[in-house]
């Protein structure tokens, strides 16, 4: 936590600092769907017989065709020995190892160059994925199946969904050793975009931009009916929020590989207690946390303790019967379809579940902490299902698509309950405002105070008048801002004697409408 320094509050005049603003002036990307139709090409004549043998000699022409263009690449590699770094140069020179796909395309001619990863055998082939699968993979049961349907239009979208998820494996893979070319859905022309700037569809695992991806998510063809009934497809926010949930989780392998400043700054500072061994034998508990501290850093390791020991408290909570209460409960264990109602009477145990009297409507005593596990519990989902992605696990997909499907339609039994009960609180809970008497005196006090501590301070600097002034300080901005005092809490101290001067940079305009109180306010 670092407070605005007591010289920079009680000495204003500082120098001018003009930062330009760097506006994005990336055009829109129309994203089309069309692009399904270029991943699956058309089969050969029926009559013409694929041993295995010339099926794996065709696509061994196709990969030495890409090697040798991939040498040619290799040649632009530099390494900067001063930053240890390995910059790959492509032209227009973008990534430290990972490269996005361009498009060759010359005159407004296409070019059919586009690589497919296939998800049995991760293999980059061009183009010819059905081929393929088809010839190599026909005894995998998915490929079978889709073999055997008759609906030429059912089999064309399950052979296209088998594209996305070997794209996406492969995607991960290269993401996860920093090494690589990404395939994504709509390829540049150049570098001109960052790997960092893609993000995958929870639906059909195609890779887009951010900015891009809710208005693919809006129309995407294998989004559930169930998601299409959803308005969270409509908050970009919330969109690029499970997008990254499902990336982090697969690009992180199955042993959760704990960075030092994470075990420093968050399991280290935990009460080591029944909890937190649970938390640190959970692995999706573990991912979960290093993915949000690898977000928010060390600005909120508070929060990020809580959410791991929540997570914790709630699987305590679940209770087995059988054959299945001899296995140890794992958070990945109960997000499944068929545990999602053994989660629900869990989540209502620790909120405490009661009926009010009067109305007969359920409510929580601990209401804050039923809304907090629902959002906790679907980013954990999203994690789930992008660790069996990553690991090609089909049956754990589905149990995480299971449990997702219902958390969005049946833990409406727990948040309503709960915003019922924060509701119900508020009825007779007037707020308090301070009288006009006792702000006079708050202020007389903190002026009179600033005044005699500045003075003992220059006489005798110790650290006990220090602290004093610094609460005094601290709470005469925290007044003066009328905001909430986390804000002036993280506020730096460059960032305060950087701050341009008003007075100067103002619109004349601006200046004139303003009130005399306002207009004094500015020369400070």
């Amino acid at each position: 936590m670092i407070v605005v320094g007591l010289g920079a509050i009680l000495d204003i005049d500082t120098d001018d600092c003009n930062s330009p603003v760097q506006k994005s002036t990336d055009e829109e990307v129309n994203v089309s769907e069309e692009f399904h139709l270029s991943l699956i090409s058309p089969v050969p004549n029926e009559d013409v017989q694929w041993s295995r043998a010339e099926a794996e000699d065709a696509d061994a022409e196709e990969d030495s065709l890409y090697f040798s263009n991939r040498q040619k690449i290799n040649r632009f590699m530099t390494i900067d020995s001063d930053e240890d770094d390995i910059q790959m140069s492509l032209e227009a020179g973008e990534v430290a190892g990972i490269c996005v796909g361009q498009s060759q395309n010359l005159d407004n001619i296409r070019k059919y160059d586009k690589q497919v990863a296939c998800f049995f055998c991760d293999k980059l082939l061009h183009g010819k994925l059905k081929r393929h699968l088809q010839k190599i993979h026909s005894n995998e049961p998915e490929v079978a199946k889709l073999l055997a349907l008759s609906s030429t239009e059912d089999s064309r979208k399950g052979f296209v969904e088998l594209a996305n998820r070997g794209n996406f494996k492969h995607n991960a893979s290269v993401l996860s050793a920093k090494e690589g070319s990404l395939i994504v859905r709509r390829r540049p022309s150049n570098q001109t975009h960052k790997s960092d700037e893609y993000l995958p569809c929870q639906y059909c695992l195609g890779l887009f931009l951010k900015r891009d991806l809710w208005r693919h998510v809006g129309k995407c063809p294998f989004k559930t009916s169930s998601a299409a009934l959803s308005n969270n497809t409509k908050n970009r926010s919330t969109v690029t929020a499970a997008s990254r949930m499902l990336l982090e989780g697969a690009t992180v392998s199955d042993q959760v590989i704990v960075s030092q400043p994470f075990q420093n700054d968050i399991l280290d500072r935990m009460r080591f207690d029944r909890l937190t061994r649970r938390a640190r034998n959970d692995i999706i508990i573990m991912k979960y946390g290093s993915s949000l501290y690898h977000r928010h850093g060390r600005q909120r390791v508070h929060d990020i303790s809580q959410q791991m020991r929540q997570l914790a408290r709630l699987l305590l909570e679940v209770r087995f019967e059988g054959e299945e209460a001899d296995h140890q409960v794992t958070l990945e264990r109960c997000l499944s379809g068929r545990h999602f109602d053994r989660v629900v009477e869990a989540t209502e145990r620790l909120c405490k579940r009661e009926i009010d009297n009067d109305s007969g409507r359920p409510l929580f005593q601990k209401p804050s902490l039923g809304l907090k596990l629902g959002i906790t519990l679907g980013n954990c989902a999203d994690i789930k299902k992008g660790m069996a992605i990553r690991m090609g696990d089909k049956v754990m997909e589905n149990e995480a698509d299971a449990f997702l499907t219902l958390h969005k339609s049946d833990w409406k039994k727990i948040s309503s309950a709960s915003l019922a009960s924060i509701k119900r609180r508020g009825y007779n809970n007037p707020d308090i405002l301070p009288l006009t008497s006792d702000l006079v005196k708050l202020k007389e006090y903190q002026e009179k105070s600033l005044t005699t501590l500045t003075e003992m301070l220059k006489k005798d600097p110790t650290y006990s008048v220090w602290r004093q002034l610094l609460d005094i300080v601290y709470s005469r901005v925290v007044i003066f801002n009328k905001r909430r005092g986390g804000e002036t809490s993280r506020l730096h101290l460059n960032a305060f004697l950087k701050r341009p001067k008003w007075q100067e940079v103002a619109n004349d305009v601006l200046v004139k409408s303003l009130k005399p109180l306002e207009q004094k306010l500015l020369k400070r």
